[in-house]
């Protein structure tokens, strides 16, 4: 499923000036990460943020089971399953130069 967070941690650190929002749009797994878990989780829906008067919007949604997704996990989450993803790919495509030749 597709999201649209806030990634502290692409932001400038608290006390060095202006709070500006790093808004990202992530892919992660439709299920719960939890171990033992892996109920579905719920249907985003958007909020608006305002930060140190910057506004911005962000996705939120609750999960069934209960437990509860935090934006820094969600972001840890998403470029874990994106470097899959690109591994894959290149994995793919030296099996293919190699019946290539």
């Amino acid at each position: 499923m597709k999201v649209t967070i806030r990634d502290r941690a692409a932001e400038a650190p608290w006390g060095y000036g202006y709070v500006q929002p790093v808004v990202v749009t992530v892919e992660i797994a439709d299920d719960c990460p939890v171990p033992d878990c892996g109920a579905k989780r719920g249907e985003p829906r958007h909020l608006r943020q305002c930060d140190d008067g910057a506004w911005y919007s962000v996705q939120v949604w609750d999960n069934p089971c209960g437990h509860v997704d935090m934006y820094e996990a969600v972001v840890r989450e998403a470029k874990t399953l994106a470097q899959a993803a690109y591994d894959k790919k290149q994995a793919t495509r030296a099996t293919e130069s190699e019946v290539a030749l």
